[in-house]
């Protein structure tokens, strides 16, 4: 099988490299953080950096920067 690729394609492609290189998640919960990964593999993401890690209890790592904040409420 032969497939063509066209320059929107390989736009798209350049844009998702770059996002896999660049997104990064927390949860405390590991079995939150196993599906998240799980999901962004079934995604395309070859090695997802989701971590197991308090972030609101936690000010190790404040200093970091982010474009995107997702966030969830638990009930």
């Amino acid at each position: 099988m032969i497939l063509h690729t066209s320059g929107h394609d390989c736009k798209w492609h350049a844009q998702r490299q770059k996002v896999y290189g660049n997104l990064a998640g927390y949860d405390v919960d590991d079995q939150m953080v196993k599906l998240s990964k799980v999901n962004l593999f079934l995604h395309g993401f070859p090695d997802p950096a989701i971590h197991i890690y308090d972030t609101l209890s936690n000010d190790a790592r404040w200093n970091e920067k982010a474009d995107l904040i997702l966030a969830t409420r638990r009930s």
